[in-house]
C-alpha cells in the first residue's frame, strides 16, 4: 500500500518510530470520499488520440455565452439569498449526474 509506506516514511522523517511513538490507524473511507475520480461524466463525450491514456473532451455547445452570463448572475444571487433548494435546482439541471446535495448546514 502506497499510503501506508508514504505514512511510514513521514513520521520517521518527522523523528518518531512508526507503531511505537505514533500508530498507524485505517479508518477507512469517511462519508463523502471516493475510491476513484471519474474522467467524464456519462453525458460527456470524447475523442481517442494516439496515446491509449489521452482523451480529448469534445466541446460541449449546451451553454451560449448569454445563457452562461445568466446562470453565473442566478448563482449569485442565490449565495446572496442562501437559498439552497434553488441551488440544488441548478446542479440537477445542468450537473444530471451529480449525486449530493447542497445542505443547509454547511457554514461557508
Amino acid at each position: 500500500m502506497l499510503i501506508d509506506k508514504l505514512a511510514r516514511e513521514m513520521i520517521r522523517l518527522s523523528g518518531y518510530i512508526p507503531d511505537q511513538d505514533i500508530k498507524v490507524v485505517y479508518t477507512g473511507i469517511r462519508p463523502g470520499e471516493k475510491l476513484y475520480e471519474e474522467l467524464f461524466l456519462e453525458s460527456e463525450e470524447f475523442i481517442k488520440t494516439g496515446n491509449d491514456r489521452i482523451f480529448i473532451l469534445k466541446e460541449n455547445e449546451i451553454l451560449s455565452l448569454k445563457k452562461l452570463e445568466e446562470l453565473l448572475k442566478a448563482i449569485i444571487v442565490i449565495f446572496k439569498e442562501n437559498d439552497f433548494n434553488k441551488m440544488n435546482d441548478i446542479i440537477k439541471k445542468y450537473i444530471p449526474e451529480a449525486k449530493s446535495e447542497v445542505k443547509k448546514d454547511i457554514a461557508y
